[in-house]
């Protein structure tokens, strides 16, 4: 069964493309909306870039297959073998594309996570001053608690020998 250039081709037709490369965030801020152009910048050119070296090798197999045909070689092994070198070309360039795309991806990614994580501290940090407002106002009504219980306890006292000294005369013991 003889490979024909645009079986040869399709096969690599989805090579420089990755799963999830879409990211969808919901741009109801001006930084989510700037971050979503710029994912869309990069998945629009490296589309077109791979469509550019799938159609470079795609016209390179074919130059290679004419010439062949015209020196009387199109059957033959060289073919084959010179095909398969077009082929490794293209994916190596695809890989190339594809690792650019991914740097220049990370890139933005970094600035997002940059702007996720100063976000976090500052989440972060209210909580901790929620947190520490919440501590001061226990230590607060401790306090309170503490500065009233010697005037409570002095009343609990007055109120024990009160009722210590009414038995105490009920008794008539110290009459």
């Amino acid at each position: 069964m003889a490979t024909t250039t645009t079986d040869l081709f399709s096969r690599w037709g989805q090579i420089g493309t990755r799963p999830g490369a879409s990211m969808t965030i919901a741009p109801n801020t001006g930084r989510q909306a700037r971050f979503q152009e710029q994912m869309d910048v990069i998945n629009r050119r490296s589309g077109q870039r791979g469509t550019d070296i799938r159609g470079g090798a795609q016209r390179r197999s074919e130059a290679i297959s004419a010439k062949l045909g015209r020196i009387g070689m199109g059957n033959t092994t060289v073919g084959n073998t010179l095909q398969a070198g077009v082929t490794r070309d293209m994916e190596a360039e695809l890989r190339r594309e594809a690792d650019t795309q991914q740097g220049a991806r990370l890139g933005v990614l970094g600035q997002r996570t940059g702007f996720i994580e100063a976000e976090d501290a500052r989440r972060e940090e209210a909580e901790r001053r929620t947190q520490t407002a919440r501590i001061q106002a226990e230590a607060q009504i401790k306090a309170t608690k503490i500065s009233t219980a010697p005037a409570m306890a002095r009343e609990r006292v007055r109120a024990k020998i009160h009722r210590m000294g009414g038995a105490i005369r009920q008794s008539r013991l110290f009459s």
